[in-house]
């Protein structure tokens, strides 16, 4: 009976908590509400339903104690944010939406495996802003007015470069802008692909790990 309790408890929480989240943030997208309906003469509106749902979940999670710190206010508020005239305050679901893929047993792994390696992707981001600046000082005093004479332009240039994004709004013209162009985007590729590997390898052993783990139950 704990198994099909704690299975149902996992898909309330996750995966199901996801989409009505979805859902219920849906609104904020339109100019109108797409959640009033009128059947055979009768209103009524989803928000009722997703109401309902959020209060279940709310009840449900503070009664096993799993609710608790800055998210148990913003599921308070996100509550609220049913009622008329409150629906600026939806956006806070977005804590929930995040909260809710962190229970997802691929997310929670991904999150978990990048937490373990979390000096190498600091080392990474420390190394591709230090680049960055160094790259955006240097073009910006090569060719400032392709910037429009603003430094911040040149370091968002630089960041799509590092990135291999490349929207081409923004370019070097001059022989020196397009060679520190050139070996960005090399680099960027190698700053990509490392944090890209360690991530895919580390997600394959942990799955076949808990897959082991599983056969032997």
């Amino acid at each position: 009976m704990k198994k099909y309790e704690k299975h149902f408890k996992s898909l309330f929480f996750g995966k199901a908590n996801m989409i009505m989240t979805f859902f219920a943030l849906l609104p904020l997208l339109t100019v109108r509400n797409p959640y009033d309906f009128t059947v055979v003469g009768y209103n009524f509106s989803l928000d009722i339903l997703f109401f309902t749902y959020f209060l279940i979940e709310f009840i449900i999670r503070f009664k096993d104690r799993t609710l608790h710190g800055i998210y148990m206010y913003f599921d308070i508020i996100a509550l609220i944010s049913f009622l008329p005239f409150f629906n600026i305050f939806r956006l806070l679901l977005l804590a929930r939406l995040f909260s809710a893929a962190f229970r997802v047993k691929g997310i929670a792994l991904l999150a978990r495996i990048i937490k373990e390696n979390a000096f190498l992707f600091q080392s990474m981001i420390y190394i591709a802003l230090i680049y960055m600046f160094v790259t955006s000082a240097i073009v910006f005093n090569v060719e400032p007015e392709t910037f429009h004479n603003n430094y911040l332009y040149a370091f968002y240039w630089s960041g799509i470069t590092l990135t291999t994004v490349g929207y081409g709004d923004i370019y070097p013209v001059t022989p020196i802008g397009q060679a520190v162009s050139l070996i960005s985007s090399f680099l960027g590729i190698g700053i990509i692909a490392l944090p890209g590997g360690v991530i895919s390898s580390n997600f394959i052993l942990k799955m076949k790990a808990l897959e082991a783990e599983q056969n032997k139950e």
